[in-house]
């Protein structure tokens, strides 16, 4: 699970709800480090974003401030963004995912959520239950 969520080329298998694909365009997984990369449809039409870690526990937990942002990777502040605290927590045989994000503003989760996320989040995980399975 740990590298499901940390690894790029792993990240770009599952992210991305069908029929769109995530691809990165930098990953730098450490304590000030980010991950830029973009989901892109059939139509073309990229959307970018960004994932600035903050803290980085290894196969444990990891923080961070995930936003919209531009082909260069500045953040578009037309757009809410989110912290996210992802944390793996070891159960016997399997791990349990913990996520949790929050937000400024109720505004903002309002905003968030109108944009389709909670689907495309939950197509996203579908698409992880396909990779976990198949192993």
């Amino acid at each position: 699970m740990w590298e499901a969520f940390t690894k790029s080329e792993i990240l770009e298998r599952w992210l991305a709800p069908k029929p769109m694909e995530a691809h990165t365009v930098t990953s730098d997984f450490r304590e000030g480090g980010h991950w830029h990369c973009y989901m892109v449809g059939p139509d073309g039409v990229k959307m970018y974003s960004r994932f600035d870690y903050e803290t980085i526990d290894p196969e444990n937990s990891y923080t961070g401030q995930d936003s919209f942002c531009d082909e260069a990777g500045k953040k578009d502040d037309s757009m809410p963004s989110v912290h996210w605290d992802t944390r793996f927590i070891e159960d016997g045989d399997t791990t349990k995912l913990m996520i949790i994000m929050t937000f400024s503003s109720v505004e903002d989760i309002e905003k968030t959520i109108a944009s389709g996320f909670q689907e495309s989040f939950e197509m996203g995980f579908g698409n992880l239950d396909e990779i976990l399975a198949a192993k």
